[in-house]
């Protein structure tokens, strides 16, 4: 849905500026059907896709075959040498690439593959409609739980781009009642407000505030690069009283991007790999058998220049091995940094487990998470 975005702000951006914009939209009938192996590979060629890229698709299409299942009967398999399955989520994918040279004269025409997902939730909420029916039928919280995993997600794709229109609104608060006087034996004059109360699901106006704020939350922790990078940045004015300062949020991914305050981005770089990235911190021992290891180490351990590490988080440590997380890149980066500059080594140190350091460090954590105020920078 990013591109979906990006063309809606694209849009909101010229409308804004007086401009006019024309779309044109086209169905091929049977598109998936026409695609040749041989032509296609030619062309991702031609685009300079890498050659992984390349042998994956060569796979993909190679020695396919079909069959035709109806009732209890299914015929022999026939090989075929073109089409790519209906359905299936890589074939739209390829189905661009086959066509894009088409649009390489034009540079600013796009097209786009669109899913209907509301129509998706409504199934889904059906299909648990069908389960409660059945007698003694599934419990309550699993209800729940499959609304909120299959559901919602369906329902709420794509929001960052919608207008919250309406009728848009509308349409979503019929599926979540749907799906609300599934979840418990309800009659349907039950109101609405009593529904959601009592299954803990949120209105359709609250799960669009939800998923509003995760798109803001994540505009400001993308890459430098991303194609939203730019686009949540307003102008800067030339003209009149305020020039310098940024003209006002027009449109909606730009109203996004003020929602949160900026925190640091993640940057792409190529991935760095210690020594023993690959070896498990636990060496393949229990905690207490680790424990003492470790104090026997520490016992022996002399003073030189090299710097030690000792941390009791084994998600950390896997971090600190080319298993960073985006939100904590940041971290990761300037940790590798220092380690490239010092000889720094890591340790494991078994938490909660009465070592003198570690009980010391898990002291001043508490301490600081019990403080009214706190630094979030970069430094804390």
């Amino acid at each position: 849905m990013d591109l979906v975005a990006s063309f809606t702000h694209d849009v909101e951006t010229a409308l804004a500026a007086g401009k006019k914009v024309t779309i044109i939209t086209m169905d091929v009938q049977d598109a998936f059907d026409a695609l040749l192996k041989k032509r296609l590979l030619a062309r991702i060629t031609k685009q300079g896709w890498p050659k992984n890229l390349f042998l994956l698709i060569n796979s993909f299409l190679t020695e396919r075959k079909v069959r035709v299942w109806l009732e209890q009967v299914t015929t022999r398999e026939h090989p075929i040498t073109c089409k790519t399955p209906q359905g299936f989520s890589l074939s739209p994918v390829l189905y661009m690439l086959y066509l894009v040279e088409l649009l390489s004269e034009d540079t600013s025409l796009r097209f786009g593959y669109v899913i209907e997902c509301a129509g998706k939730a409504r199934a889904v909420a059906k299909h648990i409609r069908g389960l409660v029916k059945v007698m003694q039928g599934p419990p309550v919280y699993a209800m729940r739980k499959a609304v909120t995993i299959c559901v919602l997600p369906s329902l709420l794709y794509g929001t960052e781009a919608c207008a919250h229109l309406g009728w848009h609104v509308t349409q979503i608060k019929k599926i979540l009642t749907v799906a609300t006087q599934r979840i418990i034996p309800a009659w349907k004059t039950t109101p609405v407000t009593a529904l959601y109360h009592e299954t803990g699901l949120p209105s359709a106006m609250a799960a669009l505030k939800e998923a509003k704020l995760r798109f803001a939350l994540r505009l400001q922790s993308i890459n430098t690069i991303h194609l939203f990078t730019k686009r949540i940045e307003s102008s800067i004015i030339v003209k009149r009283r305020d020039t310098g300062s940024r003209q006002r949020a027009k449109t909606k991914v730009q109203q996004f991007g003020l929602l949160i305050p900026p925190i640091p981005r993640s940057i792409l770089e190529s991935l760095w790999y210690t020594t023993d990235y690959r070896i498990d911190p636990m060496e393949g021992t229990d905690k207490k058998t680790a424990v003492k290891a470790f104090n026997i180490w520490w016992e022996n351990l002399y003073t030189n220049q090299k710097i030690w590490m000792c941390i009791d988080s084994i998600s950390v440590i896997w971090g600190m091995r080319a298993n960073a997380s985006m939100s904590l890149q940041w971290v990761f980066n300037n940790c590798y940094k220092a380690m490239k500059d010092n000889d720094i080594r890591v340790k494991w140190s078994p938490g909660h487990e009465s070592i003198e350091g570690n009980e010391a460090a898990n002291h001043f954590a508490d301490l600081s998470a019990k403080k009214l105020s706190w630094d979030t920078g970069p430094v804390s």
